[in-house]
């Protein structure tokens, strides 16, 4: 996982996984099928042990405020650990659909899992009174994904916890401004 993760899909050859497994290639073949195989079980188990607790964390979240807020902070405790590699395995993922169809859409799945999740809670906050009426769900869905996945970005180009930290509490500074809870009639 943590080969991929670094080193992308295409960036990683079969030689460099078996090493890392400390395996032949025929047993990598026997166990997974294909490289794109163990992709995809690196892809989940990546999902499964470094998503997970940031989504078991978000979902107890009250507030669409509380939501963004535990998910940047979250992702960045979790993206920026000195023992892995920084930033987020699926956001950074670049699978070309030409070489691998399936992989392209698995990951695209999930991006958009996370897109699904924000658009619903932000609906939640138009229902109950958080966000107004005429809030565009979508678009402050799209744009905290934006911010979501540049978290990511920049912690893999090395961008401390603590700077990342202080452009969340920046962005957050300007939530009721950017969510359109203040408006001028």
């Amino acid at each position: 996982m943590q080969l991929f993760w670094r080193k992308g899909f295409a960036g990683t050859s079969v030689a460099e996984l078996c090493a890392a497994m400390g395996i032949a290639s025929p047993s990598m073949y026997a166990a997974f099928g294909n490289k794109e195989a163990l992709y995809e079980a690196a892809l989940e188990h990546f999902s499964s042990t470094r998503g997970m607790p940031i989504w078991l964390e978000v979902m107890k979240a009250t507030t669409a405020k509380q939501t963004v807020e535990t998910l940047f902070m979250c992702t960045i405790d979790g993206y920026t650990k000195v023992n892995q590699p920084l930033g987020c395995m699926s956001t950074l993922a670049m699978v070309d659909a030409n070489e691998s169809p399936k992989l392209a859409a698995l990951i695209k799945a999930g991006r958009e899992s996370t897109l699904r999740m924000l658009r619903e809670k932000f609906q939640d906050a138009v229902t109950t009174g958080e966000f107004p009426a005429d809030a565009d769900v979508d678009s402050l869905a799209r744009g905290f994904l934006t911010l979501l996945q540049g978290i990511s970005i920049q912690a893999r180009d090395g961008a401390s916890r603590e700077s990342l930290i202080m452009m969340v509490k920046t962005m957050m500074a300007g939530w009721n401004s950017i969510t359109g809870q203040i408006r001028e009639d």
